[in-house]
């Protein structure tokens, strides 16, 4: 599993990837808490399934 930082698109519906990806959950939220400081409850982690973790 990898994680990956988004934010939030303003008027439209969705997010769009900052191109930051992360192998361990806790630093990409470290990341993310320092970047909300800033936009509050902008940015966020989403999980990303590797292909060999979906044929598990």
């Amino acid at each position: 599993m990898i994680y990956e930082i988004r934010a939030k698109k303003y008027m439209d519906v969705g997010s769009i990837s900052l191109e930051r990806y992360y192998k361990n959950k806790a630093k990409a939220e470290e990341v993310v808490e320092k970047l909300n400081e800033y936009l509050n409850g902008m940015y966020f982690v989403n999980e990303i399934k590797l292909e060999d973790e979906e044929q598990k």
